[in-house]
């Protein structure tokens, strides 16, 4: 389903359970929280949103993947869960929060002028793990962004040899 511009929460439900009945999917992409009708600064819609997507990733053994802004913070900190712009519910009710975020420092020393060498000891991004329910793992993964390929990879402060 490719819904484009804003959906009812059961527009949504309904959305996943036809791609579920038709064709097995079991993983959900929902971008954003923002865009669903009803929800913007409602806390108790947002619960009950959240209840009903549990609901259906239980009820199709699937997996939601609901992408959740944060609020306004510095652009040089990393977003933690309590940052997640909405109800609190968000985070508590979660099993993974994962945040990216570029990496303000590099692109402030593109800005500067600073030489490619030395830019290449400097990550693009971060990939960050916040809450991990299964096994509770935490951590930071630093990432390079590759143009040609538009992907990361993990970074290694080593320039690479060609």
């Amino acid at each position: 389903c490719n819904i484009v511009g804003e959906a009812s929460p059961k527009e949504i439900y309904k959305q996943m359970r036809i791609v579920h009945e038709r064709y097995g999917v079991q993983h959900f992409f929902i971008d954003s929280l923002m865009r669903i009708s009803g929800l913007d600064e409602n806390y108790p819609a947002q619960a009950d949103f959240l209840n009903g997507l549990q609901a259906i990733a239980k009820e199709t053994k699937g997996h939601v993947h609901l992408v959740a802004h944060p609020r306004k913070i510095d652009e040089t900190l990393r977003a933690r869960k309590s940052d997640i712009r909405g109800s609190g519910v968000i985070a508590a009710n979660a099993d993974n929060i994962v945040t990216v975020r570029r990496n303000a420092d590099k692109q402030k020393a593109i800005e500067g002028g600073k030489h490619r060498l030395e830019l290449l000891h400097m990550h693009d991004a971060e990939f960050a793990v916040e809450k991990q329910r299964s096994s509770g793992w935490q951590g930071v993964v630093k990432l390079n962004y590759d143009m040609k390929s538009r992907a990361f990879s993990v970074f290694k402060d080593e320039p690479k040899k060609k």
